[in-house]
């Protein structure tokens, strides 16, 4: 006789609940499931029986109404989804009922809040419940109405409890006061070591403060438990970022130092990779921002108009684009739009104010770009750093206090040997200074195109014939092919070797310039020169290179006859018979 099989029976996977999608932060998929449950007991109530899920979620809300229990975790579900919008539609519903409980005014404000109505949000949460929510709320609504009193109301208020700390802490970091908020997280940390996550906001405020390796290590150690994390991965990518691209100086024997090579040359791939996984809309905002910066701005003006709303950076950084490709009036009308806050902001809208002054003279603006500099310069968070003394320096140039400038900007120096922007700010400086040798060594360190400009070589040029080396300011005019330019450089060199007494330059250089513009000026800035030589010779007559340059001189005055010619060049050959000096061309 056969014995029969016994058919294993399959398992059936268990229905996930609620506190399954809570866990692994699935909210949209705990929405679809209240939802199904709210419709499922609309069913039941129909018919007159209850789901025995409804009734364990009932039972979790204590005495709290079954349906409300149900909304207000949908409510709660799309606020961590950052749809704010939505939950306080549901947060509305809810407050319709008669026996609406009052903390749920606090609930809709948070939203309001969130949706940045500050103003809605205040005259909601003034008629809720005083509870530890609402001061934080009040207190985070005060700071955004510029309401100082009632920040400190609000402040001191504060509770010991863990929320109102981290409350506090957000405070701090939103008014840039970076270390009072590290100061609370680290108090936080000490009672309890697993709120690991404040390593990241130490992190962010570690790079606000320009400590990149601090930042980095903190994240990194954040990193070790959550390798995930997309916020924190993209705050490392971009303090190693920043790191790369600023001035900022590294121990060499840090953890940065040590893998920011290997690690900076990732970051572009890393941050495409980071971008395919399912982010919250703010991180994902913030990534494809950074992945335009990572990629040298090539997309700036595909993807950063759409950002502005959701990145403030955005903004700055497209206004930076504008102003890198010398689009002025592109950069000063997004400047226009928004008000600065931060020292960043205002040096950004101190630069455009000051690139559209000196290109459309308008003294207004330079106005306002030496107040916004002197603002930053002055702004305790920054002035101290290399930015802060950046800034006070473009202030104090804008307002010709050249001395101090020089001051600023040699104090910052090393970091900047290379960079031609600061070299010619520099070497301006210590031009305007007198300081002639210091201003060519640094005008001759510059490398770029600016080399090529007209303000550059007259400057240069300058120089030169200060520092009694009026023959390479010649020469660096015959390089120049620009017929204008060419003009420009001679009315320079003209005018600076007759200051400087060096007669011989300057008479050939008033020679060209009368032969394209035959004034009576030049003419008598040419016999001036032609007379300052002279004298030069007759003081000492033994030098012989003073008597081929007379001679070289004479035949440039005689070439070009003039009214008053012929008188002087019979004063100099009447001098040269009866001192024996022949200055007749050999």
């Amino acid at each position: 006789m056969r014995s029969s099989a016994v058919i294993p029976m399959r398992k059936v996977p268990k229905m996930p609940e609620l506190d399954d999608f809570l866990s692994s932060h699935d909210y949209e998929g705990a929405i679809s499931l209240l939802n199904h449950k709210l419709k499922a007991r609309q069913m039941d109530q129909e018919t007159g029986q209850l789901d025995k899920e409804a009734r364990q979620v009932d039972q979790e809300a204590g005495q709290m109404d079954q349906e409300e229990s149900l909304y207000l975790w949908i409510a709660h579900c799309y606020y961590r989804l950052r749809n704010y919008e939505e939950a306080a539609n549901v947060y509305l519903y809810l407050m319709q009922k008669t026996d609406a409980p009052g903390e749920l005014g606090n609930y809709l404000a948070c939203c309001k809040f969130h949706m940045k109505r500050y103003l809605e949000a205040k005259k909601i949460a003034e008629k809720s419940p005083k509870t530890p929510l609402h001061i934080r709320l009040m207190m985070n609504v005060s700071l955004r109405l510029n309401e100082e009193k009632r920040i400190l109301h609000y402040h001191s208020n504060l509770g010991s409890a863990m929320e109102d700390q981290l409350s506090l802490a957000a405070i701090n970091f939103y008014r840039m006061h970076y270390q009072d908020a590290i100061d609370v997280y680290t108090g936080i940390l000490r009672s309890t070591p697993t709120m690991i996550a404040l390593n990241v906001d130490m992190a962010l405020c570690y790079a606000k403060m320009d400590y990149p390796h601090v930042a980095y290590n903190l994240v990194k150690n954040y990193l070790r438990s959550y390798p995930d994390s997309p916020f924190a991965k993209n705050l490392l990518l971009s303090v190693l970022y920043r790191t790369i691209t600023s001035k900022t100086t590294v121990d060499d024997q840090s953890e940065l130092a040590l893998n920011i090579d290997q690690e900076g040359m990732t970051m572009v791939t890393d941050m495409e990779a980071l971008l395919k996984q399912k982010l919250y809309p703010e991180v994902e905002y913030l990534c494809k921002h950074n992945l335009v910066l990572f990629k040298n701005c090539e997309t700036a003006l595909q993807v950063l108009p759409s950002l502005m709303k959701h990145v403030p950076e955005a903004r700055l950084n497209l206004i930076l684009y504008h102003l890198n490709r010398n689009y002025v009036k592109d950069a000063m009308g997004l400047c226009r739009e928004f008000d600065p806050i931060t020292p960043h902001e205002f040096l950004v809208k101190a630069l455009t104010c000051l690139r559209f002054g000196q290109d459309y003279g308008s003294k207004e603006q330079l106005v306002v770009a030496e107040t916004f500099f002197r603002m930053v310069g002055e702004f305790a968070l920054v002035q101290d750093t290399i930015a802060g003394r950046q800034a006070s320096a473009a202030a104090l140039f804008l307002s010709s206090k050249f001395d101090d400038v020089i001051t600023y900007l040699e104090s910052i120096e090393m970091y900047f040997t290379k960079d031609d922007a600061f070299l010619l700010n520099l070497a301006q400086a210590y031009l305007m200074c007198k300081k002639y040798v210091l201003a060519e060594e640094h005008f001759i360190r510059v490398s770029g195109p600016e080399r090529d400009k007209l303000l550059y070589k007259s400057m240069l040029a300058r120089c030169y014939v200060k520092n009694k080396r009026p023959q390479k300011a010649w020469d660096m005019m015959l390089k120049t092919t620009n017929p204008t330019d060419r003009l420009s450089l001679l009315k320079v060199i003209a005018h600076d070797c007759y200051s400087s007494m060096e007669f011989y330059y300057a008479s050939k250089a008033f020679h060209e310039i009368e032969s394209s513009d035959p004034t009576t000026e030049n003419w008598n800035g040419k016999r001036g020169a032609c007379a300052g030589l002279f004298r030069q010779l007759a003081n000492d007559r033994q030098e012989k290179f003073l008597i081929d340059r007379m001679r070289e001189i004479i035949q440039l005055v005689a070439s070009k006859p003039h009214s008053n010619c012929e008188f002087l060049l019979k004063v100099i050959q009447m001098w040269g018979e009866t001192h024996n000096v022949n200055l007749t061309s050999i």
